[in-house]
């Protein structure tokens, strides 16, 4: 039986809204003083609907193929590259980054949420947006003025 994902998006819901309630912390915060919770739920379920109909559909594929070595170069299995550009053209890496650098702003809890259904989709494949926020991250921090400049949008 082939394996499908459905992203418990009322048990995050449930979490964001009554156990945190984030929303109402969100309020008290101007860079997310505008942010309710139906937009975070749209933010969740398109979240959703891009790990079930793009990543999980590659999982066992890009399992089953792998990483190899090819002419020189490193290659990541076939369905990957059209995925990531998927991702990137959905606006993804951007959703908790800063604003001044063509970010969203967005909460770390949505990326958090949004990180689970990739890792729980296709894990081998999340590794790479993983890294490519950890970069991000480390440039914001520790990066020149030139650098950031450079490379954080």
């Amino acid at each position: 039986m082939p394996y499908s994902y459905a992203a418990p998006l009322r048990e995050m819901r449930f979490v964001i809204e009554r156990v945190l309630q984030a929303p109402a912390l969100w309020s008290q915060c101007q860079a997310w003083a505008d942010l309710d919770m139906d937009t975070a739920g749209a933010v969740l379920e398109e979240a959703a609907r891009f790990a079930s109909e793009v990543l999980q559909p590659i999982n066992a594929a890009g399992d089953a193929q792998g990483c190899r070595l090819q002419d020189g170069g490193v290659r990541t299995p076939d369905a990957f590259p059209a995925a990531y550009q998927a991702f990137v053209q959905g606006g993804w890496p951007a959703l908790p980054c800063s604003p001044d650098w063509g970010g969203q702003g967005l909460p770390l809890l949505l990326d958090a949420a949004l990180r689970e259904m990739l890792s729980a989709c296709n894990h081998g494949w999340n590794m790479y947006p993983d890294l490519l926020h950890g970069a991000y991250e480390t440039l914001k921090a520790h990066a020149s003025d030139e650098l950031k400049s450079r490379y954080l949008e």
